[in-house]
């Protein structure tokens, strides 16, 4: 599999994949009666989800898939999970791909001679089954937990009553950091976000243009650089000014007429104001009326460097 075939199903889990895999294990987490004293957080249903939804990815997909994407989403959370949680999430997505490799050699071309539908109550029965043996992480705060005995450091052991009173406490104390900072201070953290519309601000620019490309209203920028110009249609870099087309015959106007429709949807037609302004600032050059060897009288023109 190619390396944009992985990126393209890591994409597809982080918007679809994953709403489906939550919903999924809280039907099982219903149906089996697993533990959830902690709502979903930090007990038997949080390393319940993680380990079959970690399991599911790599029996659906393959173990890098499934180490990609949940990894991808314990790195979103790193910046606010506390680094036991992160330990725990991280073990319990590993035993899940454990469950995987172990339900692929106790059945041969498991997903040719299996539904999908029974795969997924396999892999419920074998989490609920670890979780039994105490092979899962129910809690990032038990020193006595076998699961995580050596795989953290713990500084003090904490009641998961007191970690939440922690970070409630840090969470407090960044606010009133917050407050407490100069007016000044903040306004030049603020200047530093780059708004929704500044975003969009070139992608709505691009829009425009292509839009006025098809209607033929490119309005001229005089504060481009045209030195590179060429006319497709006339094969040259003369650039028209609307003066010029207005002082043409109408012989002169239908000789021309292609290449000052290519111009209009390129550059736009600029008045002989704008073209000594971008001539003056070295984008195009000015061309005196001359006469050729054969006495004809060219009249003066525009064109690009």
């Amino acid at each position: 599999m190619s390396k944009n075939k992985y990126m393209s199903l890591f994409e597809t889990l982080s918007e679809e994949e994953q709403r489906y895999i939550i919903e999924k294990a809280m039907e099982y987490q219903q149906l089996l009666n697993i533990d959830n004293s902690g709502d979903g957080w930090n007990d038997a249903t949080d390393g319940f989800r993680h380990a079959w939804g970690s399991a599911y990815l790599s029996l659906k997909y393959n173990d890098l898939i499934s180490h990609i994407a949940t990894s991808g989403h314990e790195l979103l959370e790193s910046s606010y999970q506390p680094k036991e949680e992160k330990q725990m999430d991280e073990w319990n997505n590993k035993i899940g791909r454990q469950i995987a490799k172990q339900i692929n050699n106790e059945y041969e071309n498991i997903d040719e001679n299996i539904n999908w539908s029974s795969i997924e109550d396999l892999i419920a029965h074998k989490t609920l089954e670890k979780i039994n043996n105490n092979e899962i992480a129910t809690s990032p705060l038990d020193s006595g937990n076998n699961v995580l005995k050596g795989q953290i450091e713990y500084n003090k052991p904490l009641s998961l009553k007191d970690r939440l009173l922690q970070a409630r406490q840090e969470k407090l104390a960044r606010y009133t950091q917050r407050l407490a900072e100069s007016p000044e201070k903040i306004a030049e953290q603020e200047a530093k976000h780059v708004t929704l519309e500044e975003l969009k601000a070139p992608q709505e620019a691009r829009k425009k243009h292509v839009m006025d490309v098809i209607n033929g209203t490119v309005e001229f920028d005089e504060d481009a650089d045209y030195s590179n110009y060429e006319n497709k249609k006339s094969k040259n870099n003369q650039i028209f000014t609307k003066e010029d087309i207005e002082e043409m015959s109408d012989e002169e106007r239908e000789t021309n007429k292609e290449a000052i429709i290519y111009q209009e949807q390129t550059i736009g037609i600029p008045t002989r104001k704008q073209a000594q302004k971008v001539t003056q600032n070295g984008g195009m050059i000015h061309v005196s009326t001359y006469t050729r060897a054969d006495g004809t009288k060219v009249r003066s023109y525009y064109r690009s460097r």
